[in-house]
């Protein structure tokens, strides 16, 4: 590298580098061995964000395959969720079925039962729980992201082992189910992130859910000493493409959507007794219309 920017002339002045968060000190060392200088760098990252968060045509039908086969990677896991098999036969389930269709996941949070008040039963490797069996009436979530011919797919369901949810458990798999899905019917080309965000902290207040991020206790107790509701982090998605991608659709950020556009537009909701919901769906932005969702194929109540 230090050569080739030598031979180019481009050794001597500023140079825009992107993917700043993988460059080793170490590479910092061997250039300077090599041209006897360090080099003025400039960080540059964000233009190549700009430019990645609008897809070709091209990408899109790469978007739509792996859509489908994260449609049926996700849908193995949740088959293979019965009585007696462990979180670790059901993400196995799910390797198997990435592996056969040319898929590779990046991660597979899971929880279940005792573990449902959490994004995924272990926080270390891996996500999942491989000894406790999976017993009939628990509280089963999953969420899976992983990239299929370098492009992502990104999905989350929620659903009860061998049974129908009922109480706070349907309220909240309901809930997130509605409000993923008024946001897809309300995304546009011309809309604005923050806009999605503020519609999404809308619907939580009008289902009832308290608009509440970081603390489950919002710094306060319910009347009756219950938990409140709450969606456990600050935005409604983040952009898809060769990996999770921005924009995050947060209250901050105002960038407007643009067709080829890709989302995962997700929401994690916690009952009052701290169980978790997750829904997620994967879509592309489209010009004047409602946007292409690329994993309406997958059934969202999969309990029926």
């Amino acid at each position: 590298m230090a050569l080739a920017l030598k031979d180019l002339g481009l050794h001597e002045g500023s140079i825009g580098l992107v993917g700043h968060h993988v460059f080793l000190a170490n590479h910092e060392r061997i250039i300077f061995d090599v041209l006897g200088r360090r080099l003025d760098w400039v960080i540059a990252d964000d233009i190549l964000i700009e430019l990645r968060s609008i897809k070709s045509d091209a990408e899109i039908v790469l978007m739509r395959k792996a859509a489908e086969v994260g449609v049926g990677w996700m849908s193995s896991m949740l088959d293979a969720a019965v009585p007696g098999a462990t979180e670790g036969q059901v993400a196995g389930a799910g390797l198997a079925y990435m592996a056969e269709h040319g898929g590779i996941p990046a991660d597979i949070d899971i929880a279940s039962g005792p573990f449902a008040s959490q994004l995924k039963s272990h926080f270390a490797l891996p996500s999942w729980d491989t000894t406790r069996l999976l017993e009939a009436g628990d509280l089963f979530h999953v969420d899976g992201w992983g990239s299929v011919g370098g492009y992502f797919t990104d999905t989350a369901r929620t659903t009860v082992v061998g049974g129908t949810p009922t109480g706070e458990r349907l309220e909240i798999i309901e809930g997130s189910i509605a409000i993923v899905e008024d946001l897809l019917s309300f995304i546009r080309s011309g809309v604005r992130a923050s806009e999605v965000n503020a519609r999404g902290q809308a619907l939580m207040r009008d289902l009832g859910f308290d608009r509440l991020f970081a603390d489950p206790h919002g710094g306060k107790a319910m009347p009756d000493g219950r938990t409140p509701h709450f969606q456990i982090w600050p935005y409604f998605g983040h952009g898809l493409g060769l990996g999770l991608e921005a924009p995050w659709l947060t209250i901050e950020n105002d960038v407007v959507l643009k067709p080829n556009m890709c989302f995962a537009i997700e929401i994690y909701l916690n009952a009052r007794n701290g169980e978790v919901a997750g829904f997620e769906e994967n879509i592309v932005v489209r010009e004047g219309l409602e946007p292409e969702n690329l994993t309406r194929t997958m059934r969202p109540r999969w309990w029926q």
